[in-house]
C-alpha cells in the first residue's frame, strides 16, 4: 500500500496529447484540406513552391489540390510539418526565430532544417537537434 504513493496517476494529468490526437488522426485520414497546406506555408513564411518542395509534392501534384484535398501520405507529410515548427516554436520560444532557424542554414546539422526533413532521417535529426537544444545539450 505504502508503494501506491510513488506509482502517479496519469488519469488525472490532462494531456494535451490524448486529447488532440483523436481529432488529428481523423484529420490527417481524412486528408488535408489545401488551405492547412497554405497556413503552414504563411505560418513557415515560405513560398507555397518551396513548401511543396520540402514535403515531396509536385508542382503538377499541388495544382491537382487546389480547392480539394490531400492525400493520407501527403496529409501525414504536412502533419510532420506543422509538428516540427511547434517543436521548433517552443524550443526557440519566438515564432519569428523559429521560423528563420528552420529556414536558415545550419553550421551542426550541415543543411537548411527545413530541407533536411524532407526525408525521414532529416526530420528525424532536426527533431533530434531540437530536443538536444530544449535539454541543454549543445554540440
Amino acid at each position: 500500500m505504502g508503494m501506491d504513493i510513488f506509482r502517479p496517476d496519469y488519469k488525472s494529468i490532462p494531456s494535451r496529447v490524448e486529447q488532440a490526437t483523436p481529432k488529428r488522426i481523423a484529420d490527417v485520414e481524412a486528408g488535408y484540406p489545401f488551405k492547412t497546406f497554405t497556413a503552414l506555408s504563411t505560418n513557415l513564411d515560405v513560398s507555397q513552391t518551396l513548401l511543396a518542395d520540402a514535403l515531396n509534392i509536385n508542382s503538377t501534384t499541388l495544382q491537382r489540390r487546389r480547392g480539394k484535398r490531400f492525400t493520407l501520405v501527403e496529409s501525414n507529410r504536412i502533419y510532420q510539418f506543422e509538428r516540427l515548427l511547434e517543436l521548433a516554436e517552443e524550443t526557440i520560444g519566438d515564432k519569428e526565430d523559429a521560423r528563420r532557424w528552420l529556414t536558415s542554414n545550419n553550421a551542426i546539422l550541415g543543411d537548411v532544417p527545413l530541407s533536411l526533413a524532407r526525408t525521414a532521417p532529416g526530420l528525424d535529426a532536426v527533431r533530434r537537434y531540437l530536443e538536444q537544444i530544449r535539454h541543454g545539450v549543445y554540440l
